[in-house]
């Protein structure tokens, strides 16, 4: 009887009949829970029909009967995929490629899954993996193309900057920060190339963004901090001095740059604390400051202490 019945229901999804061949795997089902083709069937179906997580609970009762049975574990990875579960998914292909290191899907969807969690390299190495097996694998072909193509943008973005074509620059980093919204060299050249065009809120943006991430990033602080100061935003250039003076208190360069903002709001007690502390760390910098207009009074202050 039970044979019969899933006999059926095989007969049944032949004939695309899948309302009909899910009702004799339930049937089945009923009588043995554990009949692992009628539950494997039935995550077919179920997946056909758009109900994953139905699915994907009839692929685990699979495999808690075979822990190893690879089109369960492959299945499962896909669905949790398509189901935005990146890091889940590469849980289950790695599972298959410990039993079957060449397994070409498990191999392909940890690629796919690998990019989307922004991890190239990797991904890079799967897609190369199922070519090496598969040379005229498409789908691996054409990610690894469109991969490279995106990553190398950025290199392409450098050449175009250096050259001053700075709109080109632009459009390259834009297409490489697509691909990986936490390239901090992409972000920061783009706000280079911007600030050369002058567009300075849209350079402030990009320098904004990295010192969320990655405040010790290159420059970052100082690009930022300038920027504002020339926008006559010095309140807000201090505000971002003040976060690299956090990270190194005697960072000369940020302390120089702060003391020209906080000249322009004129308080009194902190330029004189401030240029003590340049004083005392490199002196030729406190010559630098005599330059800009109405240093001198601080100045005054600073030598009688």
């Amino acid at each position: 009887h039970l044979s019969s019945l899933y006999n059926k229901g095989v007969a049944l999804e032949s004939l695309l009949r899948f309302d009909e061949a899910l009702e004799c795997y339930e049937s089945v089902l009923q009588i043995d829970p554990d009949h692992v083709s009628a539950l494997y069937n039935k995550s077919v179906i179920d997946a056909r029909s758009g109900k994953h997580g139905k699915a994907i609970q009839s692929l685990e009762k699979v495999i808690a009967v075979e822990p190893k049975h690879v089109v369960a574990l492959c299945d499962k990875g896909v669905l949790l995929l398509e189901t935005h579960q990146p890091k889940e998914a590469i849980i289950c292909f790695n599972e298959v490629l410990n039993i079957n290191p060449m397994h070409l899907s498990s191999l392909y969807n940890k690629g796919v899954a690998l990019e989307s969690l922004l991890r190239f390299d990797e991904a890079l190495e799967c897609y190369e993996s199922v070519l090496r097996t598969k040379p005229d694998h498409a789908s691996a072909l054409s990610h690894k193309k469109t991969l490279l193509d995106k990553l190398g943008s950025y290199d392409k973005g450098m050449s175009l900057l250096k050259m001053g074509r700075y709109e080109d620059a632009i459009t390259c980093f834009n297409e490489s920060i697509s691909i990986n919204l936490n390239h901090l060299s992409s972000l920061y050249n783009k706000g280079v190339a911007l600030e050369s065009l002058l567009r300075f809120d849209e350079a402030l943006e990009c320098y904004q963004t990295i010192i969320c991430q990655d405040p010790e990033y290159d420059d970052v602080i100082l690009q930022a901090g300038k920027i504002l100061s020339h926008l006559e935003r010095h309140d807000e250039a201090i505000r971002i001095y003040n976060i690299g003076l956090k990270l190194d208190p005697n960072d000369i360069n940020i302390l120089y740059y702060k003391s020209k903002s906080m000249l322009k709001i004129g308080n009194v007690r902190e330029m004189q604390k401030l240029l003590s502390h340049i004083f005392f760390i490199d002196s030729r910098y406190v010559e630098l400051l005599k330059e800009e207009p109405g240093i001198t009074k601080y100045l005054n202050l600073v030598s009688t202490t």
